[in-house]
Parts: C-alpha cells; structure tokens; sequence
C-alpha cells in the first residue's frame, strides 16, 4: 500500500476547510504531528474525515501512536532507533474520531487522546479511555504547538494492525521518502 499525501500544513497552510476538502471520501488516513519540541506522534483514523456536529465515527480499528524520543535536528537518522508507542481500542468506549468546526480529535472519554486546532498550530493530548494512551508528547506537557501536522492516505483498501508498524517507521515522516504520489484533489476508487 502506497501513501498519499492529502494534506500538509508545509504546503497547504493552516485551513481546517481544505483539510477536510482533501480527506473526505478518502478513507483511512494516518494523522502525524511533529511539534516544536521536535516530537513526533499520531494515530490512524478508519473513516474519512468529516464534520460531524461533536457526534463521533470511526471504528475499533483506529489507533493513536508516539515515537518515545524526540528527533534531534542535528542527527535525524538517529530516530529511526526510537521506540513506537502504540495504543489501540480499549473498547472502553466508542469515541473513535470527530471532525469539528473548531479542530479534529482522535480518542476521547475522560480527556482527548489528540486534539488540534483548527489552524492545526496547537494542540493537546491527554490520556483517553478510548485508547488508553499516556500523553503522546511522553511528557506531563499535554499542551504542544506544532510544527508540522500532516494527514496521509493509503491508495488500496487497508486494515490496520497496529503492531504492522516497524520500528523504522519514522524514517518514513515529514518530507523523507515514503512510495508517495501527490494528492490531486479526487477521491479514491
């Protein structure tokens, strides 16, 4: 399975609105958040992304994930060593993925597992019953600011297993070389 890039605040900028023009009727998407601290984490969403009025969608098979070290700007190889953190369903609750007109969440229950802004500049993260995750920013810190917020699609049909992740999968973030095509701005068959 191929990645597409559906949206990046790097090249689209910071529209909630073109977000969810370039993911809807897309499917799965993998959500990625380096922040300024130089820490990258996410999740997989099962569903399209859409507004949703505060209701939530999505499917047991979502998940939320960190990369326990912060890269180091001086030696970005390095974080291909990192630890992945991954936190599936709990089944705890159904609070999966909601669109909203003042940002995205992903996890929810007794706080947001990811929540970003609707300038995906800021965010938050806090341990959910949905996912049952620690912080992904692997501190106290549940507040961060981003420096880069991607969304990426996949070009077939998938379904995650979270533990299919490799250790070497943040090798693949952020402008690096996944197998990639450009997004052109129309649905998948």
């Amino acid at each position: 399975t191929n990645l597409v890039l559906l949206y990046s605040t790097a090249v689209h900028g910071v529209s909630l609105r073109t977000f969810y023009n370039n993911t809807e009727k897309n499917g799965p998407t993998m959500l990625l958040v380096k922040d300024t601290r130089h820490r990258i984490f996410g999740g997989i969403a099962m569903e399209s992304w859409h507004l949703s009025s505060e209701h939530y969608y999505g499917t047991g098979e979502s998940f939320l994930f960190a990369f326990k070290k912060p890269v180091d700007p001086q030696n970005p190889q390095e974080h291909q060593r990192n630890r992945l953190a991954v936190y599936p369903w709990t089944t705890a609750d159904d609070y999966f993925q909601s669109g909203r007109d003042d940002g995205i969440i992903l996890g929810g229950g007794t706080q947001f597992g990811l929540y970003l802004d609707a300038d995906f500049l800021e965010g938050h993260t806090g341990s959910c019953s949905t996912f049952g995750n620690q912080p992904l920013t692997g501190t106290e810190e549940e507040d961060f600011v981003c420096q880069v917020f991607e969304c990426w699609g996949f070009e077939s049909e998938i379904s995650f297993v979270p533990h299919r992740l490799g250790e070497d999968s943040s090798s693949r973030l952020f402008g690096t070389t996944p197998p990639v095509r450009s997004f052109r701005g129309r649905g998948r068959s």
